[in-house]
């Protein structure tokens, strides 16, 4: 029998090693209650299948209402719909189109005050050029602590004002 080896591609996604021993088998906030979420929702757009498994998860357990997308021209179609959108999380160089800063250019067409943040593995000049990020626009390079996501997206999502 003769074997092909296909070169294929390697995606990689890095996460934190716990080198403690297990407590318990709850499951634990990654916020605090006090600086969670109140059902804001966010774009997350992403081509890499578990990213977008993974970042919704951590939007959940901050109390954020997570909506997903595997590309720029789809994320594009509910950016321009009446859905509500408070945030948008989207790769800077997803394939297949339209790059993370041309989906946040024309998002901010119709939602002008539309916050977001990019995620890319390369340095920051990647997403910014030449020139500044805009108002409301942040860098997170990969990879990522998910404590590090959290605190951006509560940063960056204004609380409403407690009731007295």
């Amino acid at each position: 029998m003769n074997f092909v080896a296909h070169a294929v591609p390697l995606r990689c996604l890095y996460l934190p090693r716990h080198l403690g021993t297990a407590t318990d088998s709850e499951s634990k906030d990654i916020t605090p209650p006090s600086d969670r979420g109140n059902g804001e929702s966010v774009l997350v757009v992403d081509d890499e299948p578990t990213v977008r498994l993974l970042i919704p998860d951590v939007l959940v357990a901050s109390g954020y209402i997570p909506l997903e997308s595997p590309d720029g021209s789809t994320a594009l179609k509910l950016l321009q719909s009446n859905m509500r959108i408070d945030l948008l999380v989207t790769d800077v160089g997803p394939p297949n189109g339209m790059n993370g800063r041309h989906l946040a250019d024309a998002a901010r067409v119709s939602r002008p005050d539309l916050k977001v943040v990019f995620i890319t593995r390369y340095a920051e000049n990647a997403v910014v050029g030449s020139g500044r990020l805009a108002p409301g626009m942040h860098v997170l390079t990969k990879p990522i602590e998910m404590e590090v996501l959290s605190a951006e997206v509560r940063g960056l999502i204004p609380r409403p004002p407690a009731a007295d």
